[in-house]
């Protein structure tokens, strides 16, 4: 019982080995091989991807595949159509907001010259705008 688990053992870790070593006389082998199998095991799984995406692969992933990349498709729709102006709606409010809590902390912190140079601007703006006619 116990040599035929060894021998079982044995026999799973000979079919999991590769059928051929490579030796090189590179002396940069052992840099490169991590890197290439690194390489070659992202090869593999984009090899999946583009299988399953190309249809070629089993019809249940690649049906699945489609059926989650048309809910991505009709989510992105619904967002930009539905939601997105109500966000930019509220992003204004928020803005509006902000500058107001801003002006009303500058007041608080610093007293009323910051709320007076803004207008002061605000009106030399107008005045060079209208004397450049």
């Amino acid at each position: 019982s116990e040599k035929e688990k060894k021998a079982k053992e044995a026999a799973v870790a000979a079919a999991t080995k590769p059928l051929k070593a490579f030796r090189s006389l590179n002396p940069l082998a052992p840099v490169f091989r991590p890197l290439q199998r690194g390489l070659l095991a992202s090869a593999r799984k984009r090899r999946v991807v583009r299988a399953v995406l190309g249809g070629r692969d089993d019809p249940v992933a690649t049906a699945t595949a489609a059926a989650a990349l048309v809910l991505g498709a009709a989510a992105c729709f619904t967002y930009s159509e539905v939601a997105h102006p109500w966000v930019v709606a509220l992003w204004d409010v928020a803005k509006t907001v902000a500058t107001w809590a801003f002006y009303a902390l500058g007041l608080l912190l610093f007293g009323p010259q910051n709320w007076v140079l803004a207008r002061v601007q605000g009106r030399a703006r107008c005045h060079v705008e209208n004397f450049r006619g």
